[in-house]
């Protein structure tokens, strides 16, 4: 049962930061370059992942040599 909490509350987390981003990107296109917060919001996501998968110890710089 701690599994299906832990899926819930990951699913929420993705919601929001999906969610959130677009109203932010709106607010700061005016301020900033489209291109640098597209560049961004990418970069921000795969620390994020890298981030996720070191912390469950899924995280394998296999996947790096070997394409």
């Amino acid at each position: 049962m701690a599994s299906r909490r832990r899926d819930y509350a990951l699913i929420l987390l993705a919601s929001v930061f999906w969610g959130t981003s677009f109203p932010a990107s709106k607010l700061v296109v005016g301020e900033a370059d489209p291109l640098f917060l597209a560049t961004a919001r990418v970069a921000i996501g795969a620390l994020l992942g890298f981030a996720v998968l070191a912390g469950m110890r899924r995280f394998d710089l296999g996947v790096f040599r070997n394409p």
